[in-house]
């Protein structure tokens, strides 16, 4: 409720925003909803860590393994059988880069430095004003 103005001036009242804060959650447990050429069929399996995903599917081969990967890392050659899988698997590396890059061993690895000041500014490099077709 607002106060009583008892002079001229500038009054600022704080209202709740709505903005509610994201509650932390565990990143280490994964869930993929995927078809793999072994194990069970038509049924939920939990996975919960790289061995466990290993000793229920290392029945495949490097070929097959290959296989998956030709069939669905690609969309642009998926057949059309594989095409829903190929758009899933491309939005999914996208995010999975887009969530690493945003991270600070991410930065470390394409070297990003943040917002910091330049002494000089020079311009974009020559090569790639000359890409752009401005040279």
């Amino acid at each position: 409720m607002p106060s009583a103005y008892t002079y001229p001036g500038v009054y600022v009242e704080e209202v709740p925003s709505g903005v509610r804060t994201i509650t932390g959650v565990s990143t280490s447990n994964t869930a993929f909803v995927d078809f793999f050429a072994r194990g069970p069929m038509n049924e939920a399996v939990q996975v919960t860590s790289l061995a466990d995903f290993n000793r229920r599917f290392e029945a495949l081969t490097g070929d097959q393994r290959k296989a998956i990967c030709d069939d669905i890392c690609f969309e642009p050659k998926a057949k059309p059988e594989h095409k829903k899988l190929a758009r899933f698997f491309d939005k999914f590396r996208d995010l999975t880069a887009s969530a690493y890059y945003a991270t600070p061993p991410g930065w470390k690895a394409i070297g990003y430095v943040g917002n910091t000041p330049l002494v000089e500014f020079t311009g974009p490099p020559p090569e790639v004003l000359e890409r752009l077709g401005l040279s």
